[in-house]
């Protein structure tokens, strides 16, 4: 029940800020950090997911309005995924990672020369030990 409501008050945040498009915008949540910035060329995604103890960077995939994207290992780091996307849409966003928790974003709107950063901080599931 608690994880429903923290995903909710997650979504409440995402609504109410993603809704200031002409602005910087800033989300600092214990699963998410959200940057809104302005791009004088396109309109991208930027995705990045973290062990939420750690803050170290992990791979996984991320799941984008039901498409499997993976995090790729190169240089001895996870890269970011980054998407150029439509503008005047709304995503559906999903980090996984083996033995951790998902922390999931939804109605997540992007407007033409948005670039948004979004940094998911992955809980290891208690179930695994």
């Amino acid at each position: 029940m608690k994880n429903i409501l923290k995903a909710l008050s997650v979504s409440l945040l995402l609504s109410f800020y993603c809704c200031k498009a002409s602005k910087n915008v800033l989300v600092n949540d214990e699963l998410f950090s959200i940057k809104r910035l302005k791009s004088n060329m396109s309109t991208t995604l930027t995705l990045q997911a973290y062990d939420y103890n750690s803050k170290e960077k992990i791979g996984g995939f991320a799941e984008i309005n039901n498409v499997y994207v993976d995090f790729k290992y190169e240089n001895n780091n996870f890269s970011s995924i980054v998407l150029d996307v439509k503008p005047e849409n709304e995503f559906d966003i999903s980090f996984h990672f083996v033995g951790s928790k998902s922390n999931r974003i939804n109605k997540l709107k992007v407007v033409k020369k948005d670039s948004i950063i979004i940094k998911a901080y992955l809980k290891n599931d208690d179930i695994i030990d």
